[in-house]
């Protein structure tokens, strides 16, 4: 039985890794500006302990597939087990209480909010310590972000003068090539 490997040289997932002031950035895959936004999101550990990270995602998924992205793909799945919250968040990453919650069906790129606060529900300080360690661990081992891109054949400029980036493409110009699940440092689940 023959397969079709048309769509071989695009790769799904996650890509991890960690930027140059330290802070873990998430791309999901295949990666493109014209199809994905990016946020910043502060994830509230424990109550003096916040994780700033980076993520860029589809544009068209709702808070609901972003909270298990969140959960399932990032962070090597330290979360996959824990009820996240996701409320909005100023600049600063603190908690802001000036606008409510996004609903788990809105789609996020709709929102035009840049900046999301999660808190993780019902875990206890065992369970939440265990989480700090563990995040702390991973992101640690984590790869830069430019050699992480470097290696999924990843370019920040290359929709930069493109002015419709509302409309979803699939831009065949915009290869990945296939290097499996793991590479090195940088981790893809």
């Amino acid at each position: 039985e023959q397969q079709n490997f048309a769509d071989s040289d695009k790769q799904s997932g996650m890509i991890q890794s960690r930027n140059a002031e330290g802070l873990m950035v998430f791309k999901q895959l295949p990666y493109s500006k014209k199809t994905h936004m990016m946020v910043h999101v502060f994830v509230e550990i424990q109550e003096d302990t916040v994780e700033h990270v980076v993520v860029h995602f589809n544009k068209h998924i709702t808070v609901q597939h972003f909270l298990d992205l969140l959960k399932n793909d990032t962070n090597d799945g330290a979360f996959r087990d824990t009820n996240l919250d996701i409320f909005c968040a100023d600049d600063e990453g603190d908690l802001d209480d000036d606008f409510p919650p996004p609903g788990v069906h809105q789609v996020v790129a709709e929102l035009n909010i840049k900046n999301f606060y999660i808190k993780i529900k019902g875990a206890d300080e065992e369970e939440r310590d265990h989480l700090r360690r563990s995040t702390l661990a991973y992101k640690g081992g984590l790869q830069s972000t430019d050699e992480a891109d470097k290696l999924h054949h990843i370019d920040e400029d290359e929709d930069d003068d493109d002015d419709d980036e509302d409309e979803y493409e699939d831009d065949d110009e915009d290869e990945h090539t296939g290097l499996g699940q793991s590479c090195g440092q940088c981790r893809i689940l």
